[in-house]
């Protein structure tokens, strides 16, 4: 099955070294548009690169970073022995301007930049390479080989049938169909074969089961207090325990629901009106929790402690119950409030900082294919529950996400063709990469219109986001506000590749609808009229 890969590696630069450094990324991209058709000798040499991207970014508190962002069709570690056959010899140049690691990857450092050496830089980039804490496939499934041939399908698709349109039309959808699969035959002889799956059952099964099992673990945590409370009071004075903590918990978050004053968007409900729309989510990873933990707990007292089985499931399940309430009621709720008294003593920006000489390089760079490509870093903001939240808060978006989408929509939105989140310089930073449709204004209006919730909650424990409530109101809905800071965490992309340029996230699924079409040997009258839509 296809194998989609999304790596990035981060590496910090010695400061003396970063002209030297944006020098030889200079040097790569202009020898790659100097090929007759550009990038040509990359292509060939990296077959299973999507996108890859070089980039320096800059920090007023801390050294420049050297970034490698990469999406490609291969394991990892055959993915970074590719691209050291395609550009091993630069990228080692680069490494030599980046600082000797002071752990363990030292020695291995030494060794791929030593001068003479023939050692391959692959194993020290895979070694360094971050893993995404969050990522998104627009076209899951497809390799890069296949949208490119889909893509010269489509265009002798259309070329064939506007050399005779007339004809065309007076056939029937279903004839149409036949006709033109017969004379696409010839220059695409893999038309005779069924079309691959882009993904298995089994491995649609494992999205939802990697999904149950990670609500199911994160129940397990939140509910420890209760079993604890169950163990140490009777059933009287736990449910006492339960009215009173619920009712000052509920009372304080009813008292700070509302935004500071002036910087309320009208976009505070978030977190509510993403409960209520993922009701059913909710009440199958409930069921799902209760069931398991309950068998479980049956089973084990039944053959730890010898019980009859009826004994064990009635010693199981109360507490269970007991727990279950006091995480809904209590944790939980109590985790909220205490996010929301420290989103209330956050600091923000109210007018980013956004040096002119970047922003007009940036500019520059932007909107000369269909396709553009963004780095953003950012440092996170303090506090051990900050940090337990935005990592859990990552994991369990990054399975939702893998579960949910598989037709490219991203809330609403079809640009995106790779984009992810990862964590560096020890969890103190989060770097997003994305490579998407459209121009970067218009793309982060989709985001801020039809993702707003989702952005927020992957990006509010960035310094200086603006103001968040409840974890997922407000913040991005300040639209202004937020591609402000959101410029002021970029820099610019030095080398940039993509593999089909002309394409966009919506084309490709075009298509594959068409390829698939004219995979099977005959459609039925109606099914052909619908396929005829996408031509």
């Amino acid at each position: 099955m296809p194998l989609l890969g999304t790596s990035s590696v981060s590496l910090e630069v010695e400061p003396h070294k970063a002209e030297r450094l944006a020098e030889l990324m200079h040097a790569v991209r202009l020898a790659a548009q100097a090929e007759p058709e550009g990038y040509t000798a990359f292509m060939r040499d990296a077959p299973s690169v999507h996108y890859m991207s070089l980039s320096i970014t800059h920090s007023h508190l801390l050294d420049p970073m050297f970034v490698i962002e990469v999406n490609y069709d291969l394991p990892e570690g055959r993915f970074w022995l590719e691209l050291d056959a395609a550009l091993g010899p630069q990228i080692r140049d680069m490494l030599r301007c980046c600082k000797r690691p002071r752990g363990s990857d030292a020695a291995l450092y030494d060794a791929t930049v030593e001068e003479g050496t023939r050692l391959s830089v692959a194993p020290y980039l895979e070694r360094r390479a971050a893993v995404p804490s969050v990522y998104h496939h627009g076209n899951r499934g497809l390799v890069r080989a296949r949208i490119v041939a889909e893509r010269e399908l489509f265009d002798a698709t259309r070329k064939t049938i506007a050399q005779n349109e007339a004809e065309w039309r007076k056939l029937s959808p279903s004839d149409l169909h036949r006709e033109l699969r017969s004379a696409l035959m010839p220059d695409f002889p893999w038309l005779a074969k069924p079309a691959a799956p882009r993904f298995t059952r089994g491995e649609r099964l494992g999205d939802y089961l990697r999904f149950g099992v990670a609500i199911v673990a994160a129940l397990l945590i939140l509910a420890l207090p209760g079993f604890v409370a169950a163990q140490l009071m009777t059933l009287e004075w736990f449910l006492i325990l339960t009215v009173l903590a619920a009712g000052l918990i509920w009372l304080g978050l009813y008292r700070l629901r509302g935004p500071v004053e002036g910087t309320g968007t009208g976009d505070g409900a978030g977190l509510i009106r993403s409960l209520l729309g993922s009701w059913k989510l909710l009440v199958t990873g409930v069921a799902i929790y209760l069931v398991t933990v309950a068998v479980t707990g049956t089973l084990s007292l039944a053959v730890f402690s010898e019980m009859p089985l009826a004994q064990a499931w009635h010693a199981a399940i109360r507490p269970l119950l007991q727990s279950l309430l006091f995480s809904l009621t209590v944790v939980i709720p109590g985790l909220v409030l205490w996010l929301r008294r420290l989103e209330l003593d956050d600091s923000t920006q109210n007018r980013p900082n956004v040096d002119p000489t970047m922003l007009a390089e940036m500019a520059r760079r932007e909107d000369w294919l269909n396709q553009n490509h963004m780095i953003s870093i950012v440092p996170l903001k303090p506090g051990a529950l900050r940090s337990w939240a935005v990592r859990a808060g990552h994991f369990l978006l990054k399975l939702y996400l893998r579960m949910k989408i598989v037709d490219g929509y991203l809330g609403g939105m079809r640009t995106i063709h790779f984009a992810h989140w990862a964590f560096v310089d020890n969890g103190a930073r989060l770097m997003f990469h994305s490579n998407y449709d459209l121009s970067w204004e218009a793309y982060l209006d989709d985001f801020i219109e039809k993702a707003h919730e989702g952005l927020t909650l992957a990006w509010s424990n960035g310094l200086g986001f603006p103001p968040t409530r409840m974890l997922l109101g407000d913040g991005a809905s300040h639209g202004r506000l937020f591609k402000a800071w959101a410029r002021q965490s970029m820099g610019y992309t030095s080398f940039w590749y993509c593999a089909y340029p002309e394409l966009t996230v919506d084309q490709i699924e075009r298509n594959w609808r068409i390829a698939s079409g004219l995979h099977k040997p005959q459609l039925r009258n109606a099914e052909a009229a619908t396929w005829l839509n996408d031509l």
